[in-house]
């Protein structure tokens, strides 16, 4: 499906932060915050389940203090006041 999509995949080393500090961050949160809740389920269509609630609550729902306590979407939604057929179009795309 990669390379159908002509996606190019680069990767790190893992656990490496001053890699790619953004990425490890986002791995640390999902991983202390919803995974360690988990961590008997051996269910992988379970884990993605669990995978696919938390990535919706991280960026709709969670305040970031990054973001001055709003939503990632709340951000986005700040920003682009102007478009928010964009935003909507994002909603859209991470529902089932």
């Amino acid at each position: 499906m990669v390379e159908k999509r002509k996606i190019t995949l680069v990767y790190n080393y893992p656990k490496s932060p001053k890699m790619n500090a953004f990425v490890e961050r986002v791995n640390g949160t999902v991983q202390s915050e919803y995974l360690d809740r988990f961590y008997e389920e051996t269910n992988i269509a379970k884990i993605n389940e669990i995978l696919y609630d938390c990535l919706i609550e991280y960026n709709f729902y969670r305040p970031h203090r990054s973001l001055n306590l709003l939503t990632p979407i709340e951000y986005c939604r700040k920003l682009n006041n102007r478009d928010a057929e964009m935003v909507q179009m994002y909603w859209t795309q991470t529902r089932a």
